[in-house]
């Protein structure tokens, strides 16, 4: 798992998240390439995407969270 922090340009509430608003998510992913996040500040936060590419058509800005 690790910790990033990126900003959403999803459909507003998607997931729970508002498009245009930055979120420090909980990222982990899987051996078939699939990933999943989640926020402990949103509720029905978790969201699963079959690809990065599919992960970086909902979100921008995305870097590590240190």
């Amino acid at each position: 798992m690790k910790k990033i922090i990126a900003v959403f340009i999803g459909q507003d509430g998607s997931c729970g998240y508002t498009h245009g608003e930055r979120y420090t998510l909980d990222l982990i992913s899987y051996k078939d390439n699939s990933l999943s996040i989640e926020c402990d500040n949103v509720m029905a936060s978790f969201c699963e995407y079959q690809s990065i590419f599919a992960f970086l058509n909902n979100w921008k800005e995305v870097s590590l969270h240190v």
